[in-house]
């Protein structure tokens, strides 16, 4: 071969792999970036550094307004997510997991059960304020027997 062409190939080859290093290294040490809420105790994370896609994580404390015990409906309904997990702690112990799989789930539900941690995590196709995130996941909560 003629050294010439070998020299290029050596330089394309060491640029090569300084590009996908850096890809690694990226990969391998995502930077986090938190940003406190004034509504809650909620935060949110996310992660752009190399991929097209948003991860973000938070917590939320409600109180929900459970007016007369029976069976309900718990959905949700999201949109703009390429993953999507929410857990719901009941202050009872019950637990509820929604994904983008598993949208929905009956649950006997009384006065007690009115105070709840929800834990959402998961990543979206573009960067999305938790407020956004929240409209998007479209959580809801129906009364269907008593």
């Amino acid at each position: 071969m003629n050294q010439n062409t070998l020299i290029a190939l050596l330089i394309i080859t060491l640029i090569a792999n300084v590009i996908l290093g850096f890809e690694l290294y990226s990969a391998l040490h995502p930077s986090i970036i938190a940003i406190p809420s004034k509504e809650t105790s909620t935060k949110l994370y996310t992660n752009s550094t190399t991929s097209a896609f948003y991860s973000f994580s938070f917590k939320i404390d409600e109180n929900l307004n459970i007016d007369h015990e029976g069976k309900y409906l718990i959905q949700i309904n999201p949109s703009n997510f390429k993953e999507l997990f929410v857990i719901i702690y009941f202050s009872n112990g019950k637990t509820v997991q929604l994904s983008l799989k598993n949208t929905e789930v009956t649950l006997h539900l009384n006065k007690h059960d009115s105070n709840v941690t929800i834990y959402i995590t998961g990543e979206a196709y573009t960067f999305l304020s938790e407020k956004q995130i929240l409209n998007d996941i479209n959580l809801t909560i129906t009364r269907i027997s008593d």
